[in-house]
Protein backbone atom coordinates (compact mmCIF):
# COMPACT_ATOMS: atom_id res chain seq x y z
CA UNK A 1 0.00 0.00 0.00
CA UNK A 2 2.96 2.48 1.19
CA UNK A 3 4.76 1.52 -2.40
CA UNK A 4 1.44 2.92 -3.96
CA UNK A 5 1.45 5.74 -2.62
CA UNK A 6 4.86 6.28 -3.90
CA UNK A 7 3.25 5.93 -7.15
CA UNK A 8 0.96 8.24 -6.84
CA UNK A 9 2.81 10.88 -5.53
CA UNK A 10 5.78 10.33 -7.97
CA UNK A 11 2.53 10.51 -10.91
CA UNK A 12 0.74 13.82 -9.56
CA UNK A 13 4.39 16.06 -8.95
CA UNK A 14 4.89 14.58 -12.80
CA UNK A 15 1.27 15.69 -13.51
CA UNK A 16 1.42 18.65 -11.82
CA UNK A 17 5.18 19.95 -13.04
CA UNK A 18 3.21 19.43 -16.55
CA UNK A 19 0.70 21.61 -16.01
CA UNK A 20 2.24 24.39 -14.53
CA UNK A 21 4.50 24.54 -18.00
CA UNK A 22 1.72 24.74 -20.25
CA UNK A 23 -0.54 27.34 -18.27
CA UNK A 24 -2.93 24.78 -16.52
CA UNK A 25 -2.53 26.34 -13.41
CA UNK A 26 -6.40 25.35 -11.62
CA UNK A 27 -4.94 21.74 -12.61
CA UNK A 28 -1.73 22.31 -11.19
CA UNK A 29 -3.33 22.98 -7.65
CA UNK A 30 -5.25 20.51 -7.99
CA UNK A 31 -2.49 17.50 -8.54
CA UNK A 32 -0.28 19.31 -5.88
CA UNK A 33 -3.11 19.38 -3.12
CA UNK A 34 -3.27 15.83 -3.85
CA UNK A 35 0.19 15.03 -3.80
CA UNK A 36 0.41 17.35 -0.49
CA UNK A 37 -2.28 15.12 1.04
CA UNK A 38 -0.73 11.58 0.56
CA UNK A 39 2.71 12.86 1.70
CA UNK A 40 0.81 14.02 4.87
CA UNK A 41 -0.78 10.40 5.31
CA UNK A 42 2.17 8.31 4.48
CA UNK A 43 3.83 10.53 7.22
CA UNK A 44 2.03 9.28 9.41
CA UNK A 45 1.19 6.21 8.75
CA UNK A 46 5.35 5.93 9.30
CA UNK A 47 5.60 7.74 12.00
CA UNK A 48 8.65 10.00 10.72
CA UNK A 49 8.96 13.55 9.08
CA UNK A 50 8.79 13.73 5.27
CA UNK A 51 9.88 16.47 3.44
CA UNK A 52 7.24 18.55 2.21
CA UNK A 53 8.95 21.53 1.20
CA UNK A 54 8.59 21.07 -3.24
CA UNK A 55 4.78 20.22 -2.72
CA UNK A 56 3.75 23.13 -0.80
CA UNK A 57 6.34 25.50 -3.17
CA UNK A 58 4.71 24.12 -6.37
CA UNK A 59 1.13 24.37 -4.67
CA UNK A 60 1.84 28.22 -4.09
CA UNK A 61 2.92 28.71 -7.76
CA UNK A 62 -0.07 27.22 -9.38
CA UNK A 63 -2.25 29.75 -6.38
CA UNK A 64 -0.31 32.63 -7.49
CA UNK A 65 -0.39 32.89 -10.93
CA UNK A 66 -4.73 32.54 -10.62
CA UNK A 67 -4.20 35.71 -8.26
CA UNK A 68 -4.83 33.51 -4.90
CA UNK A 69 -2.37 35.55 -3.61
CA UNK A 70 -3.31 35.24 0.52
CA UNK A 71 -3.46 31.11 -0.68
CA UNK A 72 -0.30 31.21 -2.43
CA UNK A 73 1.66 32.95 0.27
CA UNK A 74 0.24 30.45 3.00
CA UNK A 75 1.57 27.95 0.94
CA UNK A 76 5.18 29.32 -0.24
CA UNK A 77 5.82 29.89 3.53
CA UNK A 78 4.62 26.51 4.55
CA UNK A 79 7.31 25.57 2.01
CA UNK A 80 9.73 27.90 3.62
CA UNK A 81 9.24 26.32 6.98
CA UNK A 82 9.81 23.25 5.07
CA UNK A 83 13.08 23.80 4.33
CA UNK A 84 14.04 25.56 7.42
CA UNK A 85 13.23 22.30 9.09
CA UNK A 86 15.74 20.27 6.86
CA UNK A 87 18.49 22.93 7.01
CA UNK A 88 21.25 23.27 9.39
CA UNK A 89 21.17 26.85 9.55
CA UNK A 90 18.30 29.46 7.93
CA UNK A 91 21.13 30.91 5.81
CA UNK A 92 21.33 27.69 4.18
CA UNK A 93 18.12 28.02 2.52
CA UNK A 94 18.74 31.69 0.93
CA UNK A 95 19.04 29.87 -2.13
CA UNK A 96 15.98 27.42 -1.62
CA UNK A 97 12.96 27.49 -4.26
CA UNK A 98 10.42 28.83 -1.47
CA UNK A 99 13.17 31.48 -0.30
CA UNK A 100 14.03 32.48 -3.59
CA UNK A 101 10.21 32.92 -4.69
CA UNK A 102 8.73 34.49 -1.82
CA UNK A 103 11.99 37.29 -1.80
CA UNK A 104 12.30 37.59 -5.73
CA UNK A 105 9.02 37.02 -7.31
CA UNK A 106 6.94 37.71 -4.10
CA UNK A 107 9.62 40.79 -2.82
CA UNK A 108 9.06 39.91 0.48
CA UNK A 109 11.61 41.73 3.15
CA UNK A 110 13.80 39.67 5.43
CA UNK A 111 12.05 41.78 8.09
CA UNK A 112 8.99 39.50 7.36
CA UNK A 113 10.77 36.34 7.55
CA UNK A 114 13.60 36.29 9.85
CA UNK A 115 10.88 35.82 12.78
CA UNK A 116 9.43 32.43 11.41
CA UNK A 117 13.35 31.39 10.88
CA UNK A 118 13.33 32.16 14.95
CA UNK A 119 10.24 30.66 15.98
CA UNK A 120 11.00 27.45 13.54
CA UNK A 121 14.66 26.95 14.91
CA UNK A 122 13.26 27.52 18.48
CA UNK A 123 10.63 25.20 17.92
CA UNK A 124 13.00 22.73 16.23
CA UNK A 125 15.00 22.58 19.53
CA UNK A 126 11.88 21.56 21.79
CA UNK A 127 9.75 18.59 19.53
CA UNK A 128 10.40 17.00 16.48
CA UNK A 129 7.74 19.18 13.74
CA UNK A 130 6.37 17.11 11.37
CA UNK A 131 4.15 20.27 10.05
CA UNK A 132 3.90 23.93 9.35
CA UNK A 133 0.43 23.96 10.69
CA UNK A 134 1.81 22.92 13.86
CA UNK A 135 3.21 26.05 14.32
CA UNK A 136 0.74 28.05 15.61
CA UNK A 137 3.11 30.96 16.85
CA UNK A 138 3.63 31.46 13.44
CA UNK A 139 0.06 32.72 12.38
CA UNK A 140 0.36 36.32 12.99
CA UNK A 141 3.34 36.21 10.85
CA UNK A 142 1.73 34.76 7.68
CA UNK A 143 -1.55 37.33 8.49
CA UNK A 144 1.50 40.20 8.64
CA UNK A 145 3.27 38.98 5.03
CA UNK A 146 -0.55 38.56 3.55
CA UNK A 147 -1.59 42.05 4.27
CA UNK A 148 1.89 43.59 3.59
CA UNK A 149 2.31 41.99 -0.21
CA UNK A 150 -1.22 41.24 -1.40
CA UNK A 151 -1.70 44.59 -2.96
CA UNK A 152 1.19 44.39 -5.08
CA UNK A 153 0.63 40.57 -6.08
CA UNK A 154 -2.80 41.56 -7.36
CA UNK A 155 -0.97 43.20 -10.43
CA UNK A 156 2.55 41.48 -10.82
CA UNK A 157 1.70 37.80 -10.83
CA UNK A 158 0.03 38.76 -14.37
CA UNK A 159 3.19 40.73 -15.41
CA UNK A 160 5.18 37.85 -14.30
CA UNK A 161 3.24 35.44 -16.82
CA UNK A 162 2.89 37.99 -19.43
CA UNK A 163 6.83 38.91 -19.35
CA UNK A 164 7.64 34.78 -19.51
CA UNK A 165 5.53 34.26 -22.29
CA UNK A 166 6.64 37.15 -23.93
CA UNK A 167 10.81 36.07 -23.62
CA UNK A 168 9.53 32.93 -24.58
CA UNK A 169 8.06 34.01 -27.94
CA UNK A 170 10.68 35.86 -28.41
CA UNK A 171 8.22 39.07 -28.60
CA UNK A 172 11.03 41.39 -26.19
CA UNK A 173 10.11 44.43 -26.49
CA UNK A 174 6.70 43.13 -24.31
CA UNK A 175 8.78 41.68 -22.28
CA UNK A 176 10.31 44.87 -21.54
CA UNK A 177 7.14 46.85 -20.72
CA UNK A 178 6.13 43.62 -18.39
CA UNK A 179 9.43 43.91 -16.22
CA UNK A 180 9.68 47.33 -16.46
CA UNK A 181 5.98 47.91 -14.94
CA UNK A 182 6.88 45.28 -12.31
CA UNK A 183 9.99 47.26 -11.34
CA UNK A 184 7.81 50.19 -10.99
CA UNK A 185 5.41 48.62 -8.80
CA UNK A 186 7.55 47.45 -6.73
CA UNK A 187 9.44 50.43 -5.99
CA UNK A 188 6.13 52.56 -5.66
CA UNK A 189 4.87 49.46 -3.13
CA UNK A 190 8.76 49.92 -1.45
CA UNK A 191 7.91 53.68 -1.28
CA UNK A 192 4.57 53.15 0.35
CA UNK A 193 5.72 51.01 2.85
CA UNK A 194 8.67 52.20 3.96
CA UNK A 195 10.40 49.37 3.74
CA UNK A 196 13.10 47.84 1.28
CA UNK A 197 11.54 44.92 -0.96
CA UNK A 198 14.01 42.87 -3.27
CA UNK A 199 13.80 43.82 -6.94
CA UNK A 200 16.26 41.99 -8.63
CA UNK A 201 13.65 39.43 -10.26
CA UNK A 202 12.40 41.90 -12.58
CA UNK A 203 15.74 43.43 -12.89
CA UNK A 204 17.19 40.31 -14.47
CA UNK A 205 14.62 39.95 -17.04
CA UNK A 206 14.56 42.99 -18.05
CA UNK A 207 18.19 42.82 -19.13
CA UNK A 208 17.22 39.52 -20.58
CA UNK A 209 15.42 41.64 -22.83
CA UNK A 210 17.41 44.60 -23.44
CA UNK A 211 20.22 41.86 -24.37
CA UNK A 212 18.12 39.56 -27.04
CA UNK A 213 17.25 43.20 -28.47
CA UNK A 214 21.03 43.74 -28.97
CA UNK A 215 20.51 46.64 -26.75
CA UNK A 216 23.66 45.77 -24.91
CA UNK A 217 24.83 49.01 -23.02
CA UNK A 218 21.19 49.06 -21.37
CA UNK A 219 21.65 44.83 -20.91
CA UNK A 220 24.89 45.46 -18.45
CA UNK A 221 23.69 48.31 -17.04
CA UNK A 222 20.51 46.93 -16.00
CA UNK A 223 22.52 43.36 -15.08
CA UNK A 224 24.60 45.36 -12.73
CA UNK A 225 21.43 46.98 -10.69
CA UNK A 226 20.23 43.48 -10.51
CA UNK A 227 23.59 43.16 -9.12
CA UNK A 228 23.23 45.42 -6.60
CA UNK A 229 19.62 44.29 -5.64
CA UNK A 230 21.36 40.71 -4.92
CA UNK A 231 24.14 42.15 -3.20
CA UNK A 232 22.24 44.33 -0.86
CA UNK A 233 19.27 41.38 -0.14
CA UNK A 234 22.56 38.52 0.46
CA UNK A 235 22.86 37.86 4.46
CA UNK A 236 26.44 35.51 2.95
CA UNK A 237 28.19 37.96 1.63
CA UNK A 238 29.34 35.56 -1.22
CA UNK A 239 25.75 34.67 -1.88
CA UNK A 240 25.27 37.34 -4.87
CA UNK A 241 27.44 35.05 -6.93
CA UNK A 242 25.67 32.56 -7.04
CA UNK A 243 22.68 34.41 -8.38
CA UNK A 244 21.97 35.01 -12.00
CA UNK A 245 23.01 38.55 -12.79
CA UNK A 246 26.58 37.80 -11.54
CA UNK A 247 27.06 35.13 -14.28
CA UNK A 248 24.75 37.37 -16.86
CA UNK A 249 27.79 39.87 -16.11
CA UNK A 250 30.25 37.85 -16.94
CA UNK A 251 29.02 36.06 -19.84
CA UNK A 252 28.77 39.73 -21.59
CA UNK A 253 32.50 40.31 -20.82
CA UNK A 254 32.31 42.66 -17.23
CA UNK A 255 35.40 41.48 -15.74
CA UNK A 256 35.29 39.91 -12.93
CA UNK A 257 37.39 41.82 -10.78
CA UNK A 258 35.12 45.47 -12.11
CA UNK A 259 31.93 42.77 -10.57
CA UNK A 260 33.87 42.90 -7.22
CA UNK A 261 34.55 45.64 -6.84
CA UNK A 262 30.75 46.99 -7.53
CA UNK A 263 29.74 43.96 -5.38
CA UNK A 264 32.57 45.13 -2.01
CA UNK A 265 31.65 48.89 -2.89
CA UNK A 266 27.46 47.93 -2.33
CA UNK A 267 28.20 45.73 0.95
CA UNK A 268 30.33 48.48 2.39
CA UNK A 269 27.72 51.03 1.83
CA UNK A 270 24.50 48.60 3.22
CA UNK A 271 26.49 48.27 6.29
CA UNK A 272 26.25 51.90 7.10
CA UNK A 273 23.15 53.02 5.75
CA UNK A 274 19.83 52.29 4.21
CA UNK A 275 20.09 51.29 0.53
CA UNK A 276 17.27 51.00 -1.39
CA UNK A 277 17.22 51.71 -4.95
CA UNK A 278 20.09 50.25 -7.19
CA UNK A 279 19.99 52.91 -10.08
CA UNK A 280 21.07 55.47 -7.46
CA UNK A 281 24.18 53.08 -6.49
CA UNK A 282 24.88 52.63 -10.09
CA UNK A 283 24.95 56.05 -10.89
CA UNK A 284 27.14 56.80 -7.32
CA UNK A 285 29.54 54.17 -8.43
CA UNK A 286 29.96 54.80 -11.91
CA UNK A 287 30.87 58.35 -11.03
CA UNK A 288 33.68 57.21 -8.80
CA UNK A 289 37.39 58.09 -10.02
CA UNK A 290 38.10 55.57 -13.13
CA UNK A 291 35.12 53.01 -12.46
CA UNK A 292 32.73 53.85 -15.09
CA UNK A 293 30.76 51.32 -16.38
CA UNK A 294 33.26 49.35 -19.42
CA UNK A 295 31.74 50.40 -22.67
CA UNK A 296 32.01 47.23 -25.30
CA UNK A 297 33.21 47.79 -28.51
CA UNK A 298 30.92 46.54 -31.77
CA UNK A 299 33.07 43.26 -32.65
CA UNK A 300 33.03 42.13 -29.10
CA UNK A 301 28.81 42.85 -28.54
CA UNK A 302 28.88 40.14 -31.14
CA UNK A 303 31.44 37.89 -29.96
CA UNK A 304 29.57 38.19 -26.56
CA UNK A 305 25.90 37.98 -27.77
CA UNK A 306 27.45 34.79 -29.76
CA UNK A 307 28.95 33.36 -26.43
CA UNK A 308 25.33 33.86 -24.58
CA UNK A 309 23.08 32.33 -26.90
CA UNK A 310 25.96 29.93 -27.93
CA UNK A 311 25.45 30.40 -31.88
CA UNK A 312 29.36 30.51 -32.90
CA UNK A 313 29.21 26.49 -33.39
CA UNK A 314 26.58 24.88 -35.19
CA UNK A 315 24.16 22.77 -33.12
CA UNK A 316 23.55 18.76 -32.93
CA UNK A 317 20.02 17.99 -33.51
CA UNK A 318 18.09 15.88 -30.80
CA UNK A 319 16.84 13.69 -33.93
CA UNK A 320 20.08 12.45 -34.27
CA UNK A 321 21.95 11.66 -30.75
CA UNK A 322 25.75 10.58 -31.06
CA UNK A 323 26.40 6.97 -30.07
CA UNK A 324 24.27 4.45 -29.23
CA UNK A 325 22.25 4.54 -25.67
CA UNK A 326 24.30 2.72 -23.63
CA UNK A 327 27.07 4.99 -23.87
CA UNK A 328 25.26 8.50 -23.86
CA UNK A 329 25.92 10.44 -20.53
CA UNK A 330 24.05 13.59 -19.78
CA UNK A 331 26.17 16.56 -18.25
CA UNK A 332 24.49 19.19 -16.31
CA UNK A 333 25.44 21.78 -14.04
CA UNK A 334 25.87 25.69 -14.41
CA UNK A 335 27.10 27.39 -16.94
CA UNK A 336 27.84 30.75 -15.50
CA UNK A 337 31.54 32.19 -14.84
CA UNK A 338 33.92 29.70 -14.72
CA UNK A 339 31.83 26.40 -14.41
CA UNK A 340 30.90 25.90 -18.47
CA UNK A 341 34.50 25.34 -18.44
CA UNK A 342 34.14 22.57 -16.16
CA UNK A 343 31.46 21.09 -17.54
CA UNK A 344 33.25 20.95 -21.13
CA UNK A 345 36.62 19.54 -19.12
CA UNK A 346 33.88 16.80 -17.84
CA UNK A 347 32.44 16.68 -21.11
CA UNK A 348 35.88 16.08 -22.82
CA UNK A 349 37.32 12.95 -20.31
CA UNK A 350 34.04 11.17 -20.54
CA UNK A 351 34.73 11.64 -24.64
CA UNK A 352 38.09 10.00 -24.18
CA UNK A 353 36.72 7.07 -21.98
CA UNK A 354 34.67 5.81 -25.04
CA UNK A 355 31.37 7.77 -23.55
CA UNK A 356 29.09 10.03 -25.86
CA UNK A 357 28.53 13.39 -23.47
CA UNK A 358 24.83 15.12 -24.32
CA UNK A 359 25.23 18.67 -22.92
CA UNK A 360 22.34 21.00 -23.45
CA UNK A 361 24.14 23.54 -24.59
CA UNK A 362 25.44 21.72 -27.26
CA UNK A 363 21.71 21.28 -28.62
CA UNK A 364 19.09 22.92 -30.55
CA UNK A 365 15.85 22.57 -29.04
CA UNK A 366 12.86 21.36 -31.44
CA UNK A 367 11.20 24.54 -32.88
CA UNK A 368 8.26 25.69 -34.63
CA UNK A 369 7.63 26.85 -37.86
CA UNK A 370 8.13 30.84 -36.69
CA UNK A 371 11.13 29.44 -34.35
CA UNK A 372 10.11 29.45 -31.41
CA UNK A 373 10.70 26.59 -29.27
CA UNK A 374 8.20 23.79 -28.76
CA UNK A 375 10.26 23.45 -25.23
CA UNK A 376 10.67 25.25 -22.43
CA UNK A 377 14.27 25.05 -20.62
CA UNK A 378 13.53 22.09 -17.80
CA UNK A 379 11.41 19.78 -21.00
CA UNK A 380 14.20 19.90 -23.03
CA UNK A 381 16.60 19.02 -20.50
CA UNK A 382 14.62 16.27 -18.97
CA UNK A 383 14.06 15.37 -23.31
CA UNK A 384 18.43 15.13 -23.27
CA UNK A 385 18.10 12.98 -20.06
CA UNK A 386 15.48 10.58 -21.28
CA UNK A 387 18.18 9.89 -23.86
CA UNK A 388 20.83 8.86 -22.13
CA UNK A 389 22.06 5.75 -20.05
CA UNK A 390 23.69 7.94 -17.13
CA UNK A 391 23.38 11.46 -16.36
CA UNK A 392 26.27 13.67 -14.35
CA UNK A 393 25.51 16.97 -12.55
CA UNK A 394 28.08 19.29 -11.17
CA UNK A 395 26.99 21.21 -8.37
CA UNK A 396 29.53 23.64 -6.96
CA UNK A 397 27.14 25.84 -8.09
CA UNK A 398 23.30 26.86 -7.41
CA UNK A 399 21.81 26.71 -11.23
CA UNK A 400 18.30 25.56 -10.81
CA UNK A 401 19.20 22.06 -11.49
CA UNK A 402 16.75 20.42 -8.81
CA UNK A 403 13.64 19.59 -11.02
CA UNK A 404 16.53 17.89 -13.84
CA UNK A 405 17.78 15.77 -11.04
CA UNK A 406 14.80 14.60 -9.96
CA UNK A 407 13.25 13.67 -12.92
CA UNK A 408 16.86 11.92 -13.69
CA UNK A 409 16.40 9.90 -10.15
CA UNK A 410 12.58 9.69 -9.32
CA UNK A 411 11.06 9.13 -12.70
CA UNK A 412 13.68 8.24 -15.23
CA UNK A 413 15.56 6.13 -13.08
CA UNK A 414 19.45 6.81 -14.39
CA UNK A 415 22.18 6.13 -12.84
CA UNK A 416 22.79 9.77 -11.65
CA UNK A 417 26.08 11.27 -10.61
CA UNK A 418 26.42 14.31 -8.27
CA UNK A 419 30.42 15.92 -8.11
CA UNK A 420 31.19 18.66 -6.36
CA UNK A 421 34.11 20.53 -5.65
CA UNK A 422 35.08 19.76 -1.88
CA UNK A 423 35.40 23.69 -1.04
CA UNK A 424 31.83 24.40 -2.60
CA UNK A 425 30.48 21.47 -0.64
CA UNK A 426 28.62 23.54 2.02
CA UNK A 427 26.26 24.99 -0.53
CA UNK A 428 24.25 21.85 -2.27
CA UNK A 429 20.30 22.46 -1.18
CA UNK A 430 19.00 20.07 1.40
CA UNK A 431 16.72 18.76 -1.08
CA UNK A 432 19.35 18.14 -3.69
CA UNK A 433 20.84 15.73 -1.00
CA UNK A 434 17.97 14.29 0.07
CA UNK A 435 17.58 12.99 -4.03
CA UNK A 436 21.13 11.48 -3.85
CA UNK A 437 20.45 9.64 -0.67
CA UNK A 438 17.27 8.80 -2.11
CA UNK A 439 19.01 6.99 -4.95
CA UNK A 440 21.67 5.58 -2.63
CA UNK A 441 24.63 7.87 -3.94
CA UNK A 442 26.77 9.54 -2.27
CA UNK A 443 27.94 13.19 -3.82
CA UNK A 444 31.66 13.01 -4.76
CA UNK A 445 33.70 15.78 -3.11
CA UNK A 446 36.78 16.69 -5.25
CA UNK A 447 39.68 18.94 -4.54
CA UNK A 448 41.72 17.79 -7.41
CA UNK A 449 41.14 16.82 -11.60
CA UNK A 450 42.69 13.32 -10.70
CA UNK A 451 40.04 12.18 -8.50
CA UNK A 452 37.32 13.79 -10.56
CA UNK A 453 38.42 11.42 -13.88
CA UNK A 454 39.47 8.81 -11.08
CA UNK A 455 35.55 8.99 -9.74
CA UNK A 456 34.09 9.38 -13.36
CA UNK A 457 35.91 6.27 -14.46
CA UNK A 458 35.15 4.56 -11.90
CA UNK A 459 31.27 4.94 -12.82
CA UNK A 460 31.04 4.91 -15.98
CA UNK A 461 30.61 0.67 -16.79
CA UNK A 462 29.87 0.09 -20.13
Amino acid sequence: MMENKDIQIKVLDVQGIGDLRIGKYVAAEQNFSKQLALLLEMQTERNIRIHKGGAYHNLGISLLFQGKTDEALKALVFAYIEDLISSKDAIETDLMPASSVLRGLCGCAWSDLEPIEKEVFYAKKQVQIFSPEELINIRPEIESIQNNYRKHLRFTWQLEINGQKALENRDFEPAKQNYSEFLETLLTYQTERKTRVHKGHPLYNLSIAYLQKNEIDSAVRVALEALAEDVISCRDNMYFRKQPAFNLLLNLGIGSDYVGRVADWIAARKKTEKVENPKKLIDEFSATENQKVPKIGPMEKKERLDVIRNTTAPKNSIDKFPGNYAKRVFIGGSYGGDYLGKLKYIAEFVSSLGFFPVMMIDYDPPRKEDGTPLLNIHDFAILLIHNCRYAIFELSEAAGQYNEIEWSIRFLKKPTFGLCQTSESGQISAMIKDLFVEAKENIFCYSSDSSLKDYIKSRLVV
